[in-house]
């Protein structure tokens, strides 16, 4: 039976958010720009105390007038924002009534509360705190930047940035500057938990896998303690990971929602791209096709399978697990991988991307029968997949060509 599921009209997909400094970024995390790059944009509580010294916009007050969408100018006052925050942090209190002022256009104009949040956790540190905050983060905002040049394979460099993430660490704690430590521990178990998704997880190892989940879990008191939404993302999306690892399908379930939620009401779509396919990958674990074409037909609401390998290859798995072998085919010929997807730029993805396209098509010739096109096209592959796919591809071949012996070998 021929699959009638669709997609829906597509959102024309943002660019990415070329990476340059912290301000940059959290600008561009403020507007809800979507990028793969580091954010350091604050999420904090509490509204400014009452009978500050600083005349309060009338914004802030409760009496104001109700917003309305054509007064919002989200890219104008969140400029202004960023500017007079990083002037406020820098040590201008001149800069507190422009920064208090676009906060509150923005949170009563614009519907987005975040800039208030942001100001008056900024409002509570003193100077001397705010300025140690402020060179703590530039010195992260470099470990960042050499984490984004890392090979995923350069196991002595990511050794050595580990180290120098350990020491930044350790001067860190005990900062009234929650977040700039709160990045880094995230970061730190981001960079932790790679080598066990690439097969050196095992028994032995489960404490050291347990540091990267407390790692997380600290980075995700602290942003909460701030009153930080946005960079929550990523703690959530790594204790999911490590759930995963412990086959805790359950407590990766709930990780990977509230990831998908919250992502969602910050505008935040490659994260929220994230949280449905591993969102997807259970569903696949559990044998639910229908709740998977649910989680695609979500994921196809802002991500186009032109420009998305990520959509596209789901697609292709969903088809050949439906027992549409022709059709798997025929859209994987639609939708190859493409340089201009943002999320393959870099490290080797796109070359990875591509063999994952060309073991799937292979898998989709083996079940249609046609085991000489499965094997040449798995042997197009760049030899850059070390996972499962590729090897599991091969092994069917050779069981289809009646060679358990060879399939029983990889």
């Amino acid at each position: 039976m021929t699959s009638t599921w669709q997609f829906p009209r597509f959102a024309k997909r943002p660019g990415n958010v070329k990476r340059a400094s912290l301000f940059t970024a959290g600008l561009a995390a403020l507007l809800g720009a979507t990028s793969t790059g580091y954010r350091l944009a604050r999420r904090p509580g509490a509204l400014p105390p009452a009978g500050s010294a600083i005349e309060e916009p009338a914004l802030w007050q409760d009496s104001a007038p109700l917003a309305r969408a054509a007064d919002c100018d989200l890219s104008g006052d969140a400029a202004i924002f960023l500017e007079s925050l990083s002037s406020f942090r820098a040590g201008d209190p001149e800069a507190l009534f422009p920064l208090l002022e676009s906060a509150a256009r923005l949170k009563q104009l614009c519907g987005r509360p975040d800039p208030a949040s942001i100001a008056a956790f900024y409002r509570t540190l003193n100077p001397a705190e705010r300025a140690r905050g402020l060179q703590l983060e530039r010195e992260l905002d470099a470990l960042h930047g050499a984490a984004s040049g890392i090979e995923a394979s350069d196991a002595s460099a990511h050794r050595a940035l580990r180290e120098g993430l350990a020491e930044f660490l350790t001067r860190t704690k005990g900062l009234a500057d929650l977040p700039v430590r709160a990045h880094g521990l995230s970061l730190d178990a981001r960079l932790a938990v790679r080598p066990f998704e690439q097969g050196s997880f095992v028994d032995g190892t489960l404490p050291e896998l347990m540091a990267v989940e407390a790692s997380a879990l600290e980075a995700l008191e602290l942003f909460q303690q701030a009153g930080q939404q946005t960079p929550t993302l990523e703690p959530l999306w790594i204790l999911a990971r490590c759930a995963l690892l412990q086959s805790d399908w359950n407590e990766a379930e709930l990780y990977y929602s509230e990831l998908d939620d919250l992502a969602q009401n910050v505008g935040r779509e490659s994260w929220r791209e994230r949280g449905l396919l591993g969102l997807i990958g259970l569903a696949r674990e559990r044998g639910s096709l229908f709740v998977i074409d649910g989680l695609l037909e979500d994921l196809a609401t802002f991500r186009a399978p032109e420009m998305s390998w990520a959509l596209a290859r789901e697609v292709a798995v969903q088809k050949i697990q439906r027992g549409q072998p022709e059709d798997a085919l025929a859209w994987l010929e639609r939708h190859p991988p493409t340089e201009l997807d943002g999320e393959l730029e870099g490290n080797g993805r796109y070359a990875y991307a591509l063999d994952e396209w060309c073991s799937l098509g292979s898998a989709a010739d083996v079940r249609s029968g046609n085991l000489q096109s499965a094997q040449e096209r798995l042997d197009r592959g760049t030899g850059s997949m070390e996972r499962d796919l590729a090897v599991f591809t091969q092994a069917m071949i050779h069981l289809e060509s009646k060679e358990p012996s060879r399939a029983l070998a990889l």
